[in-house]
């Protein structure tokens, strides 16, 4: 496991070699079946390491919940399971406290990071923010969805290659599934397109 990218928005350098290191690869870079790629966004605090430590066996740092909220991951973070061949890649939670109101543009540029890379982008919201605009980062994926559009997939030929993963944290069944998914469905619409 290491850092991809620190709190200051600068690439790690040393990503090459990190990389033959924690994912087993050798001398020419084959990681010997890493093959797929899956990230996880969401709020700060919302249990996204936890999650991805849980799925995949990766060792993400998680909160204290003794110590009370605050930002564990900064920047964005990558693991490997290496039983599913899979490169775990963790970002910094949005609307966090710490990165105040200068967080718009790295959340941005994360998310669109993750979408570009991924296979599969897991969603991590709390249920009861399903329908809100700021709380479960419409907004911010609203725009992310819009640039992957333009900037990586044909919209005459190319299908979709990035799965998005919607996870309902904390979902009491007051609502049900299908509900919170038709909700989603109808904020995640995109100029003429859906995803």
């Amino acid at each position: 496991m290491f850092q991809l990218v620190g709190y200051d928005e600068v690439f790690n350098g040393e990503v090459a070699g990190l990389w033959k290191k924690a994912s087993g690869a050798d001398e020419s870079g084959d990681a010997h079946g890493i093959s797929r790629v899956v990230a996880i966004m969401g709020p700060q605090s919302s249990g996204k390491s936890t999650i991805m430590n849980r799925l995949f066996g990766t060792d993400f740092f998680t909160m204290d919940e003794d110590q009370g909220r605050y930002q564990v991951t900064q920047g964005i973070w990558i693991g490997f399971d290496r039983n599913t061949g899979t490169a775990v890649i963790d970002l910094e939670g949005t609307d966090s406290r710490e990165r105040g109101e200068d967080a718009a543009t790295f959340e941005r540029k994360s998310a669109l990071f993750a979408l570009a890379i991924s296979e599969v982008l897991i969603i991590n919201l709390w249920t009861q923010d399903v329908g809100r605009l700021n709380a479960s980062n419409m907004l911010l994926l609203r725009t992310v969805l819009e640039q992957d559009l333009v900037l990586f997939h044909d919209k005459k030929s190319a299908p979709l290659r990035t799965k998005l993963l919607f996870l309902f944290r904390d979902h009491d069944m007051a609502t049900p599934v299908p509900q919170l998914s038709n909700v989603m469905n109808e904020d995640l619409q995109v100029s003429d397109n859906h995803y």
